[in-house]
């Protein structure tokens, strides 16, 4: 049972700080949108339609952008009605390509061949959609990270004998979880 109340706690945890980083994602698209039409950057670049050398930084970057397979086994379990897992994997999946063919498009019709790795930083330094674009930006993979290590996180619990399975425990071992990870993000380059 205590299991059980853990496991709804985090999930609910998981389910608001995850609907904030759906809110810093089309809050960052709107961004890009408001800049290119009120801000007068425009839309006005051209460049190759093609890039052939690039193919295969593209095929990572959308790799990456469908990388969330890892939570769909927590978003299945938490459903009550879990005949309607397919329509909402569908919906998901066709939303965020939507929302990350607008980004590509607009991103490009916007800056052309001189766009950055990460958009914004071509975006204008002296706007404040520009600054509030930044911060959508760095609390996004913050807000999606504890749903994110979920899984892994569960699993570790359940090794634990019955006994130790309190609070208490459960804590530490997120804790040290999260703090690992972070040890090995600022140790080795480029892990992120």
């Amino acid at each position: 049972m205590y299991m059980y109340h853990m496991s709804f706690l985090t999930m609910m945890f998981c389910l608001y700080l995850s609907a904030g980083g759906v809110v810093a994602t089309i809050l960052l698209v709107i961004c890009l949108f408001w800049i290119g039409v009120v801000d007068d950057v425009g839309f006005e670049h051209k460049g190759s339609t093609l890039n052939l050398p690039g193919i295969p930084i593209a095929i990572g970057l959308y790799g990456y952008c469908y990388s969330g397979h890892g939570v769909f086994p927590n978003i299945y379990s938490s459903l009550k009605n879990r005949n309607q897992f397919p329509s909402i994997m569908f919906t998901c999946i066709g939303l965020s390509t939507v929302l990350f063919a607008a980004t590509a498009v607009m991103g490009y019709k916007m800056f052309g061949e001189s766009t950055e790795s990460q958009f914004t930083l071509n975006l204008p330094q002296n706007l404040v959609v520009s600054k509030i674009a930044i911060w959508a930006t760095v609390a996004n993979p913050i807000t999606k990270y504890a749903l994110t290590i979920t899984p892994l996180a569960m699993s570790l619990e359940e090794l634990l004998p019955r006994s130790q399975q309190k609070y208490s425990n459960v804590i530490m071992l997120r804790s040290a979880l999260v703090i690992s990870t972070l040890i090995v993000a600022l140790s080795v380059p480029f892990f992120g």
